[in-house]
């Protein structure tokens, strides 16, 4: 659903589009209220979407989102196969990485 408003300019002219209210959207998108989407909601959506039948009812990644997945079982391995030194190495690197986005939060920028 989020890549679906991501589409639209608001979540009102996404709410407009699915025939709901923006007030429900924003609390089916709230971390405070228990509102989900539900099946009704769920095909309207995929109804103004031209999406097939059930295509809410499954999870779905964006190519970052998966090529972040690629990232971390190649680094998995990666760490799985290393020697001792080789762990001990790659969870310093790690360590470091952290501390140099810490630091970069603190100082206002937003780098990684």
């Amino acid at each position: 659903m989020l890549a679906l408003i991501g589409g639209e300019k608001t979540k009102a002219a996404f709410a407009r589009k699915v025939g709901t209210e923006p007030a429900y959207i924003s609390q089916i998108l709230s971390t405070k209220t228990k509102a989900d989407i539900g099946d009704v909601v769920a095909r309207a959506i995929e109804k103004a979407y031209g999406l097939d039948y059930g295509w809410m009812d499954h999870e779905h990644h964006t190519a970052a989102e998966k090529a972040d997945q690629s990232i971390f079982a190649d680094f998995e391995w990666t760490y799985q196969t290393a020697s001792p030194a080789g762990k001990k190495f790659l969870l310093g690197a790690i360590e470091a990485a952290k501390l140099a986005f810490i630091e970069d939060q603190k100082d206002g920028r937003k780098k990684a």
